[in-house]
């Protein structure tokens, strides 16, 4: 059984860095200055899958955003109640405090070292890297330098995920960082794209999700590529803004004189 899989049959546990996707967590974030925050957060107010809810709970526990029972704490409130200059201190004094082993393995650290002090907090494999990445992200987005060796290993294909007998992917393909989502063809049924722009469809991070701006630039410029190859416009002139090209006359003018 993955991590994702059973994570929602697990006890949460507070001391292990916990590993949601950033997004979402920043995305729960904004619902909580939109709408307040509530005296208990629980499962059925995080919403969602089970698998879901266990990873909300198992930040806001381990960032002690809530206490023992699911209530929100003080940091929790000046996290989502300070003006957004602010939000970025109290941001990185969740991270110095809770990441205080991580940040201590200096600005110059090894990819190595990070993997061995997420292995000493007990998480290891796909949990790690999805564990690395939340950190990374929260890093980022308080403002703390870390070291430039760092490089989060890309996710592995999702246990259990059927493929296309016989269809491969196209070597231009960049894997997307987190796990993704079947396309959803419109004005054509699948059968009626190629093989290949449904592949990197496919490569797209499922919402909630992140990846590089890298990674995203090169399957956008992948795709445009592929749509010229296989699904060719049919008046260039009208796509680039110009007059479209005229139907060709069937009938040969007659000549003067």
């Amino acid at each position: 059984m993955t991590d994702d899989a059973s994570v929602a049959q697990e006890p949460l546990d507070p001391r292990r860095p916990p590993y949601p996707g950033f997004g979402a967590f920043t995305s729960f974030q904004e619902r909580l200055r939109k709408n307040g925050i509530p005296a208990v957060i629980d499962r059925p107010f995080v919403g969602g899958s089970g698998t879901n809810q266990s990873l909300m709970l198992g930040a806001l526990k381990y960032l002690d955003l809530v206490n023992g029972d699911n209530e929100p704490t003080q940091a929790l409130h000046d996290l989502t109640e300070s003006e957004e200059a602010d939000r970025r201190a109290v941001l990185a004094k969740l991270v110095e405090t809770h990441y205080a082993g991580a940040l201590a393995l200096g600005p110059r650290a090894t990819q190595g070292q990070l993997d061995g002090w997420f292995r000493q907090q007990g998480v290891s494999g796909e949990t790690a890297r999805k564990a690395q990445s939340f950190f990374l992200s929260l890093a980022k987005a308080a403002g703390i330098e870390v070291s430039p060796h760092y490089k989060v290993t890309r996710a592995s294909p999702a246990a259990g995920r059927k493929r296309a007998a016989g269809r491969r992917r196209p070597e231009s393909a960049t894997p997307a960082e987190n796990a993704v989502v079947q396309p959803q063809a419109s004005g054509a049924s699948n059968s009626q794209i190629h093989a290949s722009v449904q592949a990197l469809l496919q490569r797209i991070p499922a919402e909630g999700m992140t990846w590089t701006q890298r990674d995203k630039d090169l399957l956008v410029a992948t795709f445009s590529n592929l749509l010229d190859l296989f699904h060719p416009v049919s008046d260039p002139m009208s796509a680039r803004g110009g007059e479209a090209a005229r139907p060709a006359k069937s009938e040969v003018a007659p000549s003067e004189g």
